[in-house]
């Protein structure tokens, strides 16, 4: 029983680690290729399990089957990265246990993306502020205010897209990205 245990930790560390590499070498990378978006989606989460499993929150997954993207993965997973990490810290109250839901869908050439908790909101001040380099709400706290800064820095110029934001305070919030299906290489700012 223990080496049977043994091997399946064994098997789920090597899994986990695969996961990170491949992550990491997509981040590492600006190239852009075909892939599947609930597969790299899914080794996001893979990557990141051990830190959500720390967390009361529950993160969803609802993306369907066969979607493909020609982009960049490596981009969308540093912005899927930083969402992920950006309601873990900002969206539930301490204690609160909440659930953080990831779907996406075609829209004829485009696909749009939505990160959407039921946390606590952003109010329109703070909201106006979101995507400013430096801005943060938890001055003094570890924010260095430059996650969603990278996000919407990434999403317009790495990925040809856009982003938005739909909250109100107690409602919880919606971070929409458009992006191209296929992205135009030759518009991109690294085809040169």
């Amino acid at each position: 029983d223990g080496s049977d245990l043994t091997l399946r930790n064994l098997t789920r560390a090597n899994e986990l680690l695969s996961a990170f590499r491949d992550i990491a070498n997509q981040q590492a990378s600006e190239q852009q290729k075909v892939f599947d978006l609930a597969e790299l989606l899914g080794e996001i989460l893979q990557t990141l399990a051990p830190t959500l499993r720390r967390q009361p929150h529950q993160v969803l997954l609802d993306i369907p089957a066969g979607l493909t993207l020609n982009s960049r993965p490596g981009p969308l997973s540093q912005v899927a990265i930083n969402l992920i990490n950006n309601a873990m810290l900002h969206a539930f109250r301490p204690g609160q246990a909440g659930q953080l839901r990831i779907s996406a869908e075609r829209r004829g050439d485009q696909l749009l993306l939505r990160f959407e908790d039921d946390g606590v909101g952003i109010s329109a001040e703070v909201q106006e502020h979101l995507f400013e380099p430096f801005f943060t709400t938890r001055a003094g706290q570890g924010g260095t205010g430059l996650g969603l800064s990278i996000v919407e820095h990434q999403v317009r110029k790495m990925l040809g897209g856009r982003i938005s934001v739909r909250s109100e305070p107690g409602q919880g919030s919606c971070f929409e990205i458009q992006i191209p299906l296929v992205l135009d290489e030759a518009s991109s700012p690294t085809a040169h």
